[in-house]
């Protein structure tokens, strides 16, 4: 699955990884947690972030600072998560340029 990872202080840069919880998990680095992004994109970030002090990375849709690494994903509409389409990706890359934190 094409996603799109963001680790603090870093740039942006698409993986493709398992569509697999573990895999999710390893990469935020602990439970997740999915906020929506607008339309079918998803954020997924570590759910203890702020609690276990990761450095911040950007600023969300609803004006809150994510912490920690960050995965740009989509969702299909059946309750799976979904690639993100190369139109996608470059909608996420800036949006994680303009609100890097």
């Amino acid at each position: 699955m094409k996603v799109l990872f963001k680790a603090p202080g870093e740039a942006a840069e698409i993986r493709d990884i398992p569509n697999e919880l573990r895999e999710l998990q390893d990469l935020v680095g602990g439970y997740i947690e999915v906020l929506p992004m607008g339309g079918d994109l998803r954020l997924i970030v570590n759910e203890e972030g702020k609690l276990r002090g990761l450095e911040p990375n950007i600023l969300a849709p609803t004006l809150d600072i994510l912490v920690g690494p960050v995965i740009a994903t989509a969702y299909d509409g059946e309750g799976d998560f979904r690639p993100l389409t190369e139109e996608e990706i470059e909608k996420c890359k800036e949006y994680f340029a303009d609100c890097e934190v």
